[in-house]
């Protein structure tokens, strides 16, 4: 059987990452095509948007890029690459948080979990498509939304949604989320010939994550890793005990930094506050500014 590359995106925010195999593969394959890209996210309040990316990005017929009214930013570093554009001038981090935070503050009210997506038959039936290779013969990569935190078990629990509270924001209600166990799905569909990578961002799950992978031996498959370790634990520890097996081990903002033309992302957002699916934000006087002192 022909190795598979394929590529996992734990924490796929607003898909800002889901491209970054083209970053963290090996030269020789990142222009391939026969990619297969699995990304998980937890947070109810962003899965829909991702779920509708994810199917322009597979080329469906009759779905169009969805505009998103947020900055495609998981951080605040990331942030101040869009504050300026809307006024919330870069700077002290906390009041740029304060600006942009009361400027989406409508935006986010609008999105809102679909539980049909975090269903449980949904979420197998998307992660079965790795039973299924994509195959060298393919001319696309093939993207798949797993609609669901990853975990040590299968399952579900209530959590504020951190992620959704990005920039500073502190989520207040509680939603349902969706748990699967992730060392059993990768251990199960993919082989050690596999040429597997994975990008790591999950809020501090990543030490059960990794504690498991290595204990169990399926922390073999995998051959990079960009994490983004949070202080809940020993973060040294886990890049050690990957590059003890050989693996590459990279910080995750290396995916954003690798594949990131600001100013064309800038750009895009510009579009997407402009569009008629974010004009209740009412965006284009501050825009205008911006680009009126960036003229002078």
């Amino acid at each position: 059987m022909t190795p598979r590359l394929v590529y996992l995106d734990l924490g796929t925010h607003l898909g800002d990452t889901l491209d970054g195999f083209r970053v963290l593969a090996a030269h020789p394959f990142r222009d391939v095509a026969n990619w297969e890209i699995y990304g998980f996210e937890a947070s109810p309040r962003i899965i829909p948007f991702v779920d509708k990316l994810v199917q322009w990005k597979n080329g469906e017929a009759g779905i169009e890029k969805p505009v998103c009214c947020l900055p495609p930013a998981g951080s605040t570093h990331d942030t101040m690459y869009y504050a300026h554009l809307v006024g919330c001038k870069r700077g002290w981090a906390a009041r740029m948080n304060f600006c942009m935070n009361s400027f989406l503050k409508e935006a986010r009210a609008r999105m809102v979990p679909d539980r049909v997506l975090q269903a449980l038959p949904n979420v197998q039936r998307r992660l079965s498509a790795a039973n299924v290779p994509l195959g060298s013969s393919a001319v696309r990569p093939r993207f798949t939304f797993i609609p669901a935190a990853v975990g040590n078990s299968n399952g579900t629990f209530k959590s504020l949604d951190k992620a959704f509270g990005f920039m500073g924001a502190r989520p207040k209600e509680e939603d349902m989320v969706r748990m699967v166990d992730f060392e059993k799905w990768l251990r199960r569909n993919f082989r050690r010939e596999d040429y597997v990578v994975m990008k790591c961002d999950i809020e501090g799950g990543e030490f059960s994550l990794m504690n498991k992978l290595n204990r169990t031996g399926t922390v073999r498959l995998l051959d990079k890793v960009a994490m983004e370790c949070h202080p809940l634990g020993q973060c040294q520890g886990i890049p050690e005990m990957l590059n003890s097996y050989g693996i590459d081990v990279v910080k995750s903002d290396s995916v954003l930094a690798g594949q990131a033309n600001w100013t064309e992302r800038r750009e895009e957002w510009r579009r997407d506050l402009l569009s008629p699916a974010c004009a209740f934000l009412n965006a284009s006087k501050r825009l205008a500014k911006y680009a009126r002192a960036n003229s002078q």
